[in-house]
């Protein structure tokens, strides 16, 4: 039974572990001109700010826990409604950020900006996908939050290519970037919480 339950921390840990490792990060970071305001997340992972190995090593986590925690829990849900297409998203969102983290900005930024893109875009779409389903489960609460988050991070993602900023950079991908991450907690938060496993049992069957 115990590892039944896996999935629940691992989206946990996906999400609060790269915030934690950011923040770490990015406080280690700011005696060297580091802005929460100005800067890029991935910046972090550049020389001379510390602990970009780590910084790195946060994306790659993040997107491997994603991936294995949605392919679990996948395989608990019934057919239809919605599982393949929110599957999907979630790969790519780990395949996305998985590439940002292998990938830095100076080393292949061509490569860097196209698995950012891919993770910020698919999982603002993945959080959208998972409220639809939860609001068919009846649980509303959870999913306007879910569905909430989803569009602040998309109104993020329009905003990275539409605005330019330079002095709010770092807000604005934030915007983009943090939903995905608050999102990953809430949802496995209530995979650990909920006694059909999150989106399982009372999901009506419906054909694909």
């Amino acid at each position: 039974m115990a590892a039944a339950r896996w999935p629940g921390p691992a989206l946990v840990l996906a999400g609060a572990g790269f915030l934690i490792i950011e923040a770490l990060a990015a406080t280690a970071s700011m005696s060297l001109g580091y802005s929460y305001a100005r800067n890029y997340i991935s910046q972090l992972q550049l020389a001379p700010y510390p602990y970009g190995a780590a910084m790195s090593a946060a994306f790659v986590l993040n997107g491997v826990l994603t991936v294995a925690a949605a392919v679990a829990l996948r395989q608990r849900q019934p057919p239809g409604a919605g599982r393949g297409v929110l599957l999907a998203l979630a790969l790519t969102y780990g395949f996305g950020i998985v590439l940002a983290g292998i990938f830095r900005g100076d080393v292949a930024p061509q490569v860097h900006s196209i698995g950012a893109g891919l993770c910020i875009l698919a999982g603002n779409l993945a959080l959208l996908t998972a409220a639809w389903l939860l609001h068919r489960r009846g649980r509303t609460t959870v999913a306007i939050a879910l569905g909430l988050l989803g569009l602040l991070g998309l109104t993020g993602t329009v905003l990275m290519l539409t605005a330019t900023l330079p002095d709010h950079a770092g807000v604005v991908e934030r915007i983009a970037v943090y939903p995905n991450l608050l999102g990953q907690v809430a949802l496995g938060i209530g995979a650990m919480l909920s006694r059909d496993r999150l989106m399982h049992k009372d999901i009506p069957h419906t054909s694909r």
